[in-house]
């Protein structure tokens, strides 16, 4: 099923009626621009997207870009960044019209959008998000261990999904909607995984749900990386001269 969209800019406002229903408790920082999804079936909007300009610092695009923007002053690497880099820091979809294709459509309507060379998003539990893939973004999934890879890979599989994992009752009421075979798959798969986490082989018999939350805290949290090209050429050289105000957001460690 599909439901008719419009898709224009807009406002914080859009935002902040759709921002509870996130799972994300805290507001993106320097947004650049808002994207706000409206369908005549629906007299809320029914989805938002945010475009912000880039943290300074990211160990997955670097890995991503192959180091483009290490290996210079930093004030000319931020310049650069700023540039050619923009990120989707949010995509809210109305918890009435998930699974209907409205958060890819928004994808790549502000892909279509763009004004810099690259765009990027990262995304918890991104396996399990399929939009960004869907809206052409490459994934670059967290680099984990052998174990934690095997157990990431079945929680994609059984449809974890962020808007479960974050909560008590929805993790609760998930596990009990699974069928036998799955939930012995898991239980096995998260006992297997403890028994190779330090601090954790001592924890006898624990309960399913218990061992759920600790693997959720040690693996599941880590994002997946997407990135596009979107498609504009890389600035010229002399772009990259100081400038004198603010370049990116704040620099944070992503």
């Amino acid at each position: 099923m599909t439901i008719p969209l419009s898709i224009g800019t807009g406002t914080m406002e859009a935002y902040e009626r759709l921002a509870a229903t996130h799972y994300m408790p805290k507001n993106p920082r320097a947004v650049e621009r808002v994207y706000v999804a409206t369908s005549p079936w629906f007299a809320d909007p029914v989805g938002v997207l945010l475009v912000a300009y880039p943290v300074l610092r990211c160990a997955l695009r670097d890995r991503a870009t192959a180091g483009r923007y290490l290996g210079r002053p930093q004030q000319r690497s931020a310049r650069l960044l700023n540039l050619e880099m923009r990120t989707i820091a949010r995509v809210i979809v109305h918890p009435s019209c998930r699974g209907l294709g409205v958060a890819s459509t928004m994808v790549r309507h502000a892909i279509a959008r763009s004004s810099t060379v690259y765009m990027e998003a990262r995304a918890t539990m991104g396996g399990a998000h399929p939009f960004f893939q869907r809206a052409g973004m490459t994934p670059y999934p967290p680099m984990l261990g052998r174990h934690d890879a095997r157990l990431h890979g079945l929680l994609n599989t059984l449809q974890l999904t962020d808007d479960i994992a974050v909560s008590d009752e929805t993790r609760e009421t998930w596990l009990h909607t699974l069928n036998r075979a799955d939930a012995n798959r898991l239980n096995n798969e998260l006992r297997r995984w403890r028994d190779h986490r330090k601090g954790l082989r001592e924890w006898d018999h624990p309960p399913i749900g218990a061992l759920l939350v600790e693997a959720l805290r040690g693996i599941w949290i880590q994002p997946t990386y997407f990135l596009v090209q979107c498609g504009v050429a890389p600035p010229d050289p002399s772009e990259l001269e100081p400038h004198e105000q603010p370049l990116t957001n704040e620099a944070r460690a992503a």
